[in-house]
């Protein structure tokens, strides 16, 4: 179909000086301009009596509002799947999560083990293990626990004098200062041989929020080995809250 746009008109006005004829055959309208012979049919449509004929404003009203209805029980259907099969799901796992987050902030735990001595004097005695680590609150490359909650905690370091140390010194150090230490000297059994001595230190502390606890070789070294037998893995340091503020 070509339709018989304002440009065109205007090129024949133009062109013609308007010089034509229209003739009607059915439906179409056939315009002829005589002087540019430029032809063009139009579609002229009628509507229907049917599509003439339009709905009252009741029966649009309840055509809309069953349409609604519809829409409406279809949308509370597919968000009672969504609910069902996603919502419900996750709820439940960021549950989990965040009970376990609370967990390990109002509960924080730890327990570290060395399996190699340490000789380094003046420094703080790092691990090579975290076997629990609750809160996340030790760094056991570096030894160092950071209270992530305040509260009042409990701490036990063990260890083992190495064979062959005249002296050995440990501390027990809340941030910088010195809580308390423990010292062993060296003795001999019977025969004269130097021993491998126990040491231990136990404190508890009250910790501020960010507060940190270590164990501090002052002098001498202490003994511990990878190893299947009994005598192994003695150098341990572990600490728990006892009562959360």
């Amino acid at each position: 179909m070509y339709n018989f746009y304002f440009s065109d008109q205007i090129r024949c006005l133009v062109n013609c000086r308007i010089r034509r004829n229209a003739f009607f055959a059915g439906e179409a309208k056939l315009i002829v301009c005589w002087s540019c012979c430029l032809a063009i049919v139009t579609s002229q449509t009628t509507l229907s009596e049917s599509e003439t004929q339009s709905s009252s404003p009741e029966e649009n009203m309840e055509t809309m509002l069953i349409g609604l209805k519809q829409s409406q029980k279809e949308l509370l259907d597919k968000f009672q799947a969504l609910k069902l099969n996603v919502i419900e799901p996750l709820r439940e796992q960021l549950s989990k999560l965040v009970a376990a987050s609370i967990q390990e902030k109002t509960s924080p735990a730890f327990y570290a083990q060395r399996i190699a001595p340490w000789t380094k004097m003046n420094s703080i005695i790092p691990y090579h293990s975290a076997l629990l680590n609750i809160g996340g609150g030790l760094s056991y490359s570096t030894g160092v626990f950071t209270a992530p909650v305040k509260g009042v905690y409990f701490f036990s370091f063990s260890a083992v004098k190495q064979w062959g140390t005249h002296e050995t010194v440990v501390q027990l150090l809340h941030n910088t200062e010195v809580v308390t230490s423990k010292r062993v000297s060296c003795g001999s059994d019977l025969h004269g041989v130097d021993n491998w001595l126990p040491l231990d230190i136990q404190a508890i502390l009250p910790l501020e929020l960010g507060d940190t606890v270590a164990v501090y070789l002052l002098s001498g070294a202490i003994y511990d080995v990878e190893s299947s037998s009994d005598f192994a893995k003695v150098t341990s340091f572990s600490g728990f809250l006892i009562q959360g503020q």
